[in-house]
């Protein structure tokens, strides 16, 4: 039996660790030969099977500054730079221990995978990477993006899924699909995605305005139905994300977290001078509120401005982490009054 498993990975994984025991020697007879070269084009058979389903965006790009079935490089690759930075920032923030600085090793680790692309104006394809380029690896023993330990923890895995994918297409449909004055749901799925990946999607919107093209952007699934961003709606997300503040460095907090509910997406945090922090939960945070109830905690906070700076303000939780499971004796300067009800 595999060691690797029964999957699909495990079996690419067992082909290479035979394809490496028995590396090519002039000593070989031709079946040794004629193993080896069937046993290879059977890896890469598979590995470019594999490639041709997996999820990822297909965009095409015309108009603007698109002259038949050429662009220029410098906007359309860092259009797709900057959509292949937004999924690694969604990875990142899945670890258990994100990294705190994104650099291109990082970017290698987490991001997706360039295939040839198919015919249109420009084309161009990213897709998560194969089963297989996900190694396991050893833990480190010394600090890497301020990561002290397991940079990749074992049980996780460190790539793009579908589900990464999806987020940065709920931005985008928002963008488009949104009614005159309606801006609540392209607020909601950009925080939901969180300042790093928000980022990323700005520096997109700025591409395309450059560009002045409309790109046809898919998931590359056949039952897919593109979205079309126009330039008036990479300029619609660029002033949307100016506007709310997202790309800010959120709040770093210590306090007792004094409301925790596995259903209600609203948080309180009680600071060292007794005051209270109230916002908002991502969905994805809702059950790490519910585990942190009555503890201490460290929480990353996002201030985000509805209808600009001078409009509502509004807390957004981006990460908590337990540091105790009660609140040092001498943490709190006064005695408060309870939070009431958000």
């Amino acid at each position: 039996m595999s060691s690797y498993g029964t999957g699909l990975a495990g079996f690419l994984r067992d082909v290479e660790d035979v394809l490496e025991q028995y590396r090519p020697s002039a000593d070989d007879d031709w079946m040794t030969q004629a193993n080896r070269t069937s046993l290879e084009a059977l890896r890469d058979e598979v590995q470019g099977a594999t490639l041709e389903v997996q999820k990822g965006f297909r965009a095409h790009f015309e108009h603007g500054a698109i002259q038949g079935h050429a662009g220029p490089a410098n906007q359309i690759l860092k259009a797709m730079v900057a959509l292949n930075d937004a999924v690694v920032a969604l990875v990142n923030r899945n670890l258990a221990e994100p990294y705190k600085t994104i650099t291109d090793n990082i970017r290698e680790k987490l991001g997706l995978w360039v295939v040839p692309a198919t015919a249109g104006s420009v084309v161009m394809e990213l897709v998560c990477p194969p089963a297989t380029a996900v190694e396991e690896r050893e833990p480190s023993h010394r600090p890497i993006d301020g990561q002290t330990a397991h940079p990749i923890i074992d049980d996780q895995t460190p790539a793009p899924t579908a589900s990464t994918i999806d987020e940065v297409l709920s931005v985008l449909r928002a963008t488009v699909d949104h009614e005159p004055g309606d801006d609540l749901e392209l607020e909601n799925a950009l925080v939901d995605i969180g300042y790093q990946a928000t980022a990323a999607m700005r520096r997109f919107a700025e591409r395309c305005i450059e560009l002045g093209a409309t790109i046809e952007i898919s998931d590359r699934t056949p039952t897919s139905t593109p979205v079309t961003v126009r330039t008036q709606d990479a300029q619609y997300l660029k002033s949307t994300i100016k506007t709310l503040g997202l790309e800010e460095e959120p709040l770093i907090v210590e306090g007792e977290w004094v409301t925790g509910s596995d259903v209600r997406d609203v948080f309180d945090l009680r600071k060292a001078d007794g005051t209270y922090i109230k916002g908002r939960l991502p969905k994805q945070l809702i059950m790490d509120s519910a585990a942190a109830y009555k503890k201490f905690v460290q929480a990353e906070i996002q201030i985000i401005h509805r209808g600009g700076v001078q409009g509502q303000q509004q807390h957004v939780l981006q990460k908590i982490t337990v540091l105790a499971d009660t609140v040092p004796a001498d943490f709190f300067d006064a005695p408060s009054e309870p939070p009431a009800d958000s």
